[in-house]
């Protein structure tokens, strides 16, 4: 026999008014269901705080699986001091989860028994089928002496992987709220050095699907009446060549989908846009965060203004709507918001910008790492209710070059 699982996306987590379907969780829950185990998942966005209490009353599980991301992280708390409540064991993942770890299992050790550090589907189902904790990948847990231990992650390839339970899914519910299925074509990042992004520390790597096994999800998703895409990688299209690959099998199976897709302005030619456009991509963001070369380098984000330039007028002329994601109030906010600002309204060529009012600190990045070297902030910060810290140009004095120590990237 194994453990019952009742997976836990926590309530009032949405951003903004978008809820999509949590495809992380799908992934566990279907790797529970495909090896045999008893599983159940619930999404609080839909249901609220009562609802997961709800579910959790009707299955009746022995562990209760929450994941969280760094601002809804006492969202996850609350879900869990209901699960101990019952008796259940429970064991966090995420996000923020990976990253801060050793502060759950201490801080809340009264709510928090496990903790999955990295991608979740083999920790899951090590903790499902009752495997000693020493055996099971990507575990942190606290010892008989109260120290917190954890073991390696698994890497695996993706393709080996079932497919997200999208058969579970509510779809009338979450269509109403014009939120359709997040795919997952690659996990992790190609560049993965910005200095406000921590998924270079949180993934081993950059991982791509093979385009046979996307497509097949693909068609799975229409045939439930699903066309509307939009594709969660963080670079959609961090090897060029398997985008390209995916792009041409979509075409060549007659796949009529229409999506959506993130990437890097240094990860696309014209190519790829012409094959992205008659596959069914109708938009693209590109994080162009500055039009401040000085910010840029900062950033580290490894990209120039020309090849931003050059990738907004390949998307324009390949028929597709851009949007530059860009970073207000940020790093040397006063003197490079009115420069980016300029800039965009010169380039002509950005259909829509997705403007980001506050630069966020956040665990795991080279930003948080520079503002805890200079005392601005520290690991008791996530004990407290605040969601995030917000950057007020605590470090507009700081060189290019002395940024650099905090991200790896040579500035």
């Amino acid at each position: 026999m194994s453990r019952r699982i009742l997976l836990v996306n926590p309530h009032d987590t949405k951003q903004g008014n978008y809820s999509p379907p949590p495809t992380g969780l799908l992934y566990l829950h279907s790797m529970l269901v495909h090896n045999g185990c008893e599983a159940e998942w619930v999404d609080g966005n839909m249901v609220g705080l009562e609802g997961i209490r709800a579910a959790m009353h009707t299955f009746n599980p022995d562990v209760v699986g929450i994941s969280i991301m760094t601002p809804g992280r006492h969202r996850g708390l609350e879900v869990a001091r209901f699960a101990k409540e019952r008796g259940c064991k429970t064991i966090f993942g995420g996000a923020h989860a990976t990253l801060m770890y050793e502060q759950l299992l201490t801080r809340y050790s009264a709510l928090v028994d496990f903790v999955c550090v990295g991608d979740g589907e083999w920790t899951i189902l090590g903790v499902a089928k009752e495997d000693l904790a020493i055996n099971i990948p990507g575990l942190a847990w606290r010892d008989c002496q109260g120290k917190v231990v954890r073991t390696t992650p698994k890497i695996s390839s993706i393709n080996d992987y079932p497919y997200p339970s999208w058969d579970t899914v509510d779809w009338p519910a979450y269509n109403a709220g014009s939120a359709g299925p997040r795919v997952i074509f690659t996990r992790g990042c190609s560049w993965g050095r910005c200095m406000f992004c921590s998924v270079g520390v949180q993934k081993h790597g950059y991982q791509v699907r093979s385009p046979e096994n996307v497509v097949g999800e693909l068609e799975w998703l229409v045939e439930m009446g699903q066309p509307n895409i939009a594709f969660a990688d963080d670079t959609f299209s961090g090897d060029m060549d398997a985008a390209k690959a995916l792009c041409r099998l979509i075409i060549e199976r007659g796949i009529k989908i229409s999506y959506y897709a993130t990437t890097r302005v240094n990860c696309v030619d014209p190519e790829l846009l012409g094959l992205m456009k008659r596959s069914g991509n109708y938009e693209i963001s590109y994080g162009l965060e500055s039009g401040d070369p000085d910010t840029l380098r900062v950033y580290a984000k490894g990209a120039s203004l020309a090849q931003a330039e050059q990738a907004l007028r390949w998307t324009r002329e390949a028929g597709i709507k851009t949007c530059g994601l860009v970073i207000y109030n940020g790093i040397r906010g006063k003197k490079a918001d009115p420069i980016t600002r300029n800039w965009l309204n010169r380039l002509g060529t950005v259909s829509g910008v997705g403007s980001v009012d506050q630069l966020w600190v956040l665990p795991g990045t080279a930003l948080y790492r520079a503002m805890k070297a200079h005392g601005h902030i520290d690991d008791e910060f996530w004990l407290g209710p605040e969601p995030y810290q917000v950057y007020k140009g605590q470090l507009d004095h700081l060189t290019p070059q002395e940024w650099g120590k905090y991200h790896g990237c040579a500035a």
